[in-house]
């Protein structure tokens, strides 16, 4: 899947520093859980940040729609 993050997130927080801010920001989105799961581990891959699994769950957690 391509997705460019930038677009989503805004370019500003493309850099580990804006964390909470992508987190909120996707957390928002109206796609299901595995989607915006999928989103935030991307953003942190493309800016050099390893994903924690609690801040992965703070997006969304497996029962969200």
């Amino acid at each position: 899947m391509a997705v460019d993050m930038s677009e989503i997130v805004g370019p500003s927080n493309m850099t580990a520093t804006s964390k909470e801010a992508v987190i909120e920001l996707l957390s928002k989105l109206p796609t299901d859980a595995r989607q915006k799961r999928y989103l935030y581990a991307r953003w942190a891959r493309l800016v050099g940040f390893q994903a924690r699994p609690e801040d992965i769950d703070r997006v969304a957690t497996w029962g969200q729609q």
